[in-house]
């Protein structure tokens, strides 16, 4: 019975040895699904396979969270504090083991997945993939966090007036630099523990 992979967030249908959604840019689950072969005159139906996000082994945070929680809301305020390009990246090709990366914002103790390889974090709620509310001096797009797949995460500052820190070092502008479980960032005034998990036998764990 042919094989294939479904994406959790866009529900696009992708052959099986697939690792990224080429439609969303979404982490592919590690097992493939089996493909009912469709009735005459009727479409197949497919169950989306959900992530467990439930952390069993790791037991200081209840990370039930889904890992697209955070409400956008609306129009931000007319804050244009930078222009910058945004790096851009190949989707990566891997077939090992799944990471996943949570950030914890520290001042709320916010929760949030990083779902895509190329995270974007900043106060634009058009133009990021998580918004930072809260803080009048995040850049409406202040910094990138990309992967690479295999559990290497890469935080980028995109040129930004009030600086990137990670573990209380000023990071360089537009130069990606790796960030590892237990690491701190803080974009200008927000702070966030950077926390990366594995898949493995016993359930997700840190990595």
């Amino acid at each position: 019975m042919p094989q294939e992979k479904i994406c959790p967030s866009c529900g696009n249908h992708l052959k099986s040895d697939m690792n990224f959604c080429t439609a969303c840019g979404t982490r592919l689950p590690a097992t493939p699904v089996a493909v009912q072969p469709a009735p005459p005159q009727s479409q197949a139906v497919f169950s989306t396979p959900q992530m467990n996000q439930v952390v069993s082994s790791y037991s200081s945070d209840d990370f039930t969270s889904e890992a697209d929680e955070t409400t956008i809301l609306g129009a931000y305020d007319n804050y244009a504090d930078d222009e910058t390009t945004l790096l851009s990246a190949a989707t990566p090709q891997y077939s090992g083991p799944v990471y996943q990366a949570v950030l914890v914002r520290s001042d709320n103790a916010e929760k949030i997945f990083v779902n895509v390889p190329n995270f974007i974090l900043g106060r634009s709620p058009e133009s990021t993939n998580y918004h930072v509310q809260g803080s009048t001096v995040v850049s409406r797009k202040h910094a990138q966090l990309q992967t690479d797949g295999a559990g290497n995460y890469y935080i980028t500052d995109l040129g930004t007036k009030n600086k990137t820190y990670v573990n209380n070092t000023e990071i360089p502008l537009n130069t990606p630099i790796q960030v590892r479980s237990g690491d701190v960032m803080i974009l200008a005034d927000i702070e966030f523990k950077v926390l990366v998990f594995t898949e493995g036998a016993s359930g997700w764990m840190l990595y």
